[in-house]
């Protein structure tokens, strides 16, 4: 999670630390948890008031991609997968700070805000197979694996974690990397790129050796920084008054002056010195693990970026050397300094970690290294607990996530089912009241339905069909209803109806309503191309547009629209593949129109409804962990491409233009009238939901 105060050190002094450089024609290794949360914040605008723009999001990846590409750079992408022990304390310390951001969010303030939607990783990884690009899910915190891809292939790494200044690799912040492509010979990208050569040189006598103990001194998830009070005492500060420092300035430009004036061996045995004697095996142990993690290679994690072993083994015959000397350096002397702490380890963390990677099934090991699976799976067998994710909600009502509560204990049995239960329950986090987070009991559920519960292991051999039915049981899906509908859209209406069954209270079906008619949208962009700009889509389809339009005139004064023969029985399927690209130019102005925030909500910001949010915000809660449901029982249905059904803008907008209508339908038809492929589709998808959803209509 990086060291307070690093990044906003080296951009202040930007010119010393930073050099220009041109990307081009290079591996680039990116920390996917970062990017991915970059490119949103950038596509976005910082809006996250309504869920999730997740078109918006999915063509933006795309476009970052396909840049790279046209530079003839190869994308390495590493994502995190579950926490780590020791980030316990930091991971509840910025949750309730993120609970507590969501509490006091305004429309006026969202730009000071950084709020990512529930399933933006679901769609950072779906682009990423779509387009075909290299990735892992680290099983755990992937910086080391980063670092050690970015070191063995020579290679910078793109993220926005400081944590790799330290580690000694070539390094890019995301916030220098330009967002336009340069043709000098060749196309280019232009940023500035971190090299630890010219750190040190600043430094002088600083070496590599020393910068993870500058970590350790500055504050990580190992150890706090008060730990090392009386360090701070003893050593020479840079005047606090110095423009752009404050305290944690300073103690870094202090922190570096000091290391550089001695030895790995004295700077560790000068600091223990300072240590309180009840603290000095923790502090010892946190040393010799931070070293090891910003020193230590994993070579293995090539393999599962499928380089062939003639490559691989070239990449470490080039590399081994030079690394495994630094690395039996370090070793020797963390082998020599321990003597004096030879009592200090209690217990092995790592033979404790080994011990519970091997007993996990090993295609679930695969599937999650290949980002099949959630991350937050890994956390509810190693930490038994789930940690739930943070959304813009109406903290006047309970949690979004306990619509959710049937598919999430389902999914806690099947990851459950085969190992121990000990004293420990397992749980999960919830925003509770005056900015405290509650703890709620996942349950074991001994059968669903007629399926008995099968161990982890062997999820994977029982029969298709038997999965089949654990899902179907989960989210109550009938056979008959949901294959009406194409393969594509099946998880998404599943979801829908399990969402309007188990709404607690639901006094007007305009949720219902906006959310069908958003998935519309998708089918435009597949005829016409993707486009959200009015202007844009005018001076390209003016013209046509018009000429569309006086046809259709036309033909609404020979023939009244309204007595379209829909009585005809037609699939939805049929429906669907007979929308034209007229049919779509025809509706697109609507739609594009209604992606964006209203003006007059922007001038309003108090106008903003937390409780429309709210609902929508259940949905997703639903859809989520009925996406994981269907990974973990290994896709009894097509995922649904969430970022052609899903724009959180679009479905508010949408909501608070069809409630203040007297009859929601008829005023639907009429934006669908020069249309009426799509008045078909639309007309025949809810006559299949009226007769399955609980509806009052």
């Amino acid at each position: 999670m990086g060291i307070p105060g690093l990044t906003t050190y080296i951009r202040n002094h930007s010119e010393q630390f930073l050099r220009s450089f041109d990307l081009h024609d290079t591996y680039l290794v990116i920390d996917g948890s970062s990017i991915g949360c970059q490119l949103y914040t950038c596509c976005t605008k910082c809006n996250s008031a309504f869920g999730g723009d997740y078109d918006i999001y999915a063509e933006y990846v795309r476009h970052f991609f396909r840049k790279l590409k046209k530079c003839n750079i190869t994308p390495l992408v590493l994502l995190d997968g579950g926490y780590e022990t020791r980030k316990t304390k930091t991971i509840m310390k910025r949750l309730r700070e993120r609970y507590q951001a969501v509490e006091s969010f305004t429309l006026s303030s969202q730009n000071n805000t950084h709020l990512f939607p529930i399933l933006m990783f679901c769609i950072f990884k779906s682009i990423l197979k779509e387009m075909n690009i290299k990735y892992i899910q680290c099983l755990f915190e992937a910086d080391n694996a980063i670092a050690s891809v970015a070191k063995l292939l020579n290679c910078p790494v793109l993220s926005g974690d400081s944590d790799f200044y330290i580690y000694g690799t070539l390094y890019i912040p995301y916030y220098t990397l330009q967002n336009y492509i340069r043709k000098w010979r060749k196309y280019v990208i232009p940023c500035k790129i971190y090299k630890v050569e010219t750190f040190l040189n600043i430094f002088s006598g600083l070496t590599e050796s020393l910068l993870p103990l500058a970590a350790i001194l500055l504050g990580n998830d190992y150890i706090q920084q008060y730990e090392f009070k009386n360090f701070y005492k003893n050593i020479k500060l840079p005047n606090i008054g110095r423009i752009n420092f404050n305290l944690q300035q300073c103690r870094i430009e202090g922190t570096l002056n000091w290391l550089s004036k001695h030895t790995l061996n004295e700077a560790i045995i000068l600091i223990m010195r300072t240590v309180p004697q009840e603290h000095k095996k923790q502090t010892f142990r946190a040393i010799e693990m931070i070293i090891n993690e910003y020193t230590s290679i994993s070579i293995n994690i090539l393999d599962q970026l499928d380089f062939s072993k003639e490559d691989m083994d070239k990449i470490i015959s080039q590399n081994t050397e030079n690394n495994c000397k630094f690395q039996r350096d370090i070793n020797d002397l963390i082998r020599e300094l321990s003597k004096e702490y030879k009592d200090m380890i209690e217990y092995d963390l790592e033979t404790i970690h080994d011990a519970f990677i091997n007993s996990l099934p090993s295609w679930f090991i695969n599937e999650f290294s290949k980002g099949s699976l959630t991350n937050y799976f890994m956390n509810i067998l190693m930490h038994k607990l789930y940690i739930y994710h943070v959304q813009i909600e109406d903290y006047r009502q309970p949690s979004s996530i306990f619509i959710s509560e049937k598919i999430i204990n389902v999914i806690y049995t099947l990851l459950k089912s085969e190992f121990e239960q000990t004293n420990k329950p397992s749980e999960y986090i919830i925003r509770g009241q005056n900015n405290q987070l509650s703890y709620y009991p996942l349950k074991y559920i001994d059968n669903i339905g007629s399926c008995k519960i099968p161990s982890l292991h062997d999820l994977r051999k029982i029969p298709f069909d038997i999965r089949k039915e654990i899902y179907d049981n989960t989210l109550d899906i009938q056979h008959d209803f949901i294959v009406k509908f194409p393969e594509n859209w099946r998880l998404y209406i599943a979801t829908a109806k399990y969402w309007i069954d188990n709404l607690p209270e639901l006094k007007s079906n305009t949720h219902i309503y906006a959310l069908l008619f958003a998935m519309l949208y998708h089918i435009i962009d597949l005829k016409i191309g993707y486009c959200r700009s009015m202007h844009i889509f005018e001076n390209k389809y003016k013209q046509k547009l018009e000429a569309i339009k006086s046809s259709k005139k036309k033909d609404l004064v020979k023939n009244n629209f309204f007595s379209l023969d829909c009585s005809s029985e037609i699939s939805i399927v049929e429906a669907l593949n007979e929308i034209t690209e007229c049919d779509c130019l025809i509706l697109a102005p609507f739609f594009i129109s209604n992606s964006n925030m209203e003006i007059k909500l922007q001038q309003n910001p108090k106008n903003f409804k937390r409780s429309v949010i709210h609902i929508f915000a259940q949905f997703q809660s639903c859809l989520k962990h009925s996406i994981d449901l269907n990974a973990l029982l290994g896709h009894p249905y097509q995922l649904t491409k969430v970022s052609d059904m899903f724009n959180g803008t679009l479905l508010y907008n949408l909501y608070n233009n069809f409630a203040s209508r007297k009859k929601i339908e008829d005023y639907i038809y009429c934006i669908l009238k020069y249309s009426p492929n799509f008045f078909r589709l639309y007309h025949t998808i809810l006559i299949e939901v009226k007769s399955m959803f609980k509806l009052r209509f």
